[in-house]
């Protein structure tokens, strides 16, 4: 074997991101009835699905954290609740599943009674580091747009957070003392990044 086929081997190809199949569906009701399998949670987005990342499992301490905190709130004891991965109309053209959202005791039942449900006031979002800026900064609009008061960028492999309170007052949470507020949509939820990423 001469050097030129040995250094032709030592040189490696990046990986291709794997992308799912995904069916076309003419309506967002067909679209809502499909049960899809894998890693991907699927949005429904003007027409458009949107795949993104379900929460990993090494992640599900971050929403645990958050969950535990929320439970010490009145939101919690006047029956509302922290839901993951659950179904939000934004607008009868926009469906997301943020990772986590809080939802109040009259969304909850309104959505038991199948009725429409409006956006969840809080929002958290588990950012992968394949995410694309375009699309961050589209779902930035799109909760603000729909009535959403807070909305949390989660960064795990950072261990970082954005506080936005709209797409234009922000605030970075990176040391372990800074403190992650939910206010004004729960003004007694409030975590610090040190209890944030704490493991179990």
């Amino acid at each position: 074997m001469n050097m030129e086929t040995l250094e032709k081997r030592k040189i490696r190809r990046p990986a291709r991101l794997y992308q799912p199949i995904i069916p076309r569906f003419k309506s967002l009701d067909a679209f809502l009835n499909w049960n899809p399998e894998g890693d991907y949670k699927y949005e429904w987005v003007d027409g458009r699905i949107e795949p993104t990342k379900r929460m990993k499992r090494n992640e599900r301490y971050i929403v645990n954290n958050l969950i535990r905190r929320f439970m010490d709130t009145e939101a919690f004891r006047q029956g509302g609740m922290l839901a993951t991965e659950g179904d939000m109309y934004l607008t009868e053209t926009n469906y997301r599943r943020p990772d986590a959202a809080y939802f109040t005791r009259e969304q909850i039942r309104a959505g038991a009674e199948d009725t429409d449900v409006s956006a969840a006031s809080f929002v958290v979002e588990l950012i992968s580091p394949t995410d694309r800026e375009d699309y961050l900064a589209r779902k930035i609009t799109d909760y603000f747009a729909a009535g959403v008061q807070v909305l949390w960028y989660v960064y795990p492999n950072r261990r970082q957070v954005f506080v936005y309170q709209s797409p234009q007052d922000i605030l970075p949470c990176t040391r372990p003392a800074d403190v992650c507020s939910a206010t004004p949509a729960l003004p007694d939820h409030a975590v610090t990044m040190e209890e944030l990423f704490r493991l179990p």
